[in-house]
This record gives structure tokens, C-alpha cells and sequence, in this order.
């Protein structure tokens, strides 16, 4: 799970790839949906993937640095991964 202000983020196995799904929180709750996205491997660290009815696909980079947390990036934004 990777966590940022206004949302939680959760990456699960899911039928041999990768699921995303976005869950609101703090002041994001009631005013933003959650999203479920299916990723397609573009390389080793980055993603694509669109939510159902969406025609774009958006992009997700996970980035491991060798002396600190995890990071996934989304949305525009960086989020850590949570302990």
C-alpha cells in the first residue's frame, strides 16, 4: 500500500499482472471516486493502465531507492509505499 494526502493507493496481484485501486481519504472522501486500474508492463518499473470507461491510459512508475522507502508515482504525484 503506498499513501499520500487525500489518498491511499493499493497494489494487488491480480489474474497474472498487476491491479491499482485508488481509495479517497481526509478531505477527498465524498469528493473524489475511487479508481481500479489493470497494468500493463511497459518495462520492469513502469506501468500503463485506465480505468473501465476511460479512453486514456495512465502511467505508473515504481521506484525502489537503494538508501530510503519505496515510491510509486501517479496521478502527477509521488506517494511511499507505507510500513
Amino acid at each position: 500500500m503506498y499513501e499520500r494526502a487525500g489518498s491511499r493507493i493499493h497494489v494487488t496481484a491480480h489474474e497474472g499482472g498487476l491491479r491499482l485501486r485508488t481509495e479517497p481519504t481526509g478531505i477527498l472522501v465524498g469528493l473524489a471516486r475511487s479508481r481500479t486500474l489493470d497494468l500493463v508492463a511497459v518495462d520492469a518499473t513502469t506501468f500503463v493502465g485506465r480505468d473501465a470507461g476511460d479512453s486514456l491510459w495512465d502511467a505508473v512508475v515504481f521506484e525502489r531507492r537503494p538508501d530510503g522507502p519505496s515510491y510509486l508515482h501517479y496521478s502527477g504525484r509521488a506517494a511511499p509505499k507505507a510500513r
